[in-house]
């Protein structure tokens, strides 16, 4: 098994957000204001931009 994703901030820049991914860590963890959970990916930023 590899390493978890890194959890974020939900108000994190995508500026700050691109640098937590990288082809070893493809996917980052958030967590709303309402305690539900989500995963961005590159796509996910590529599609913002």
């Amino acid at each position: 098994m590899s390493e978890p994703f890194p959890q974020v901030d939900d108000q994190l820049p995508l500026s700050q957000l691109r640098n937590f991914i990288t082809r070893q860590v493809p996917a980052v963890i958030t967590k709303d204001k309402a305690g539900n959970f989500h995963i961005i990916t590159q796509y996910d930023i590529i599609q913002v931009i």
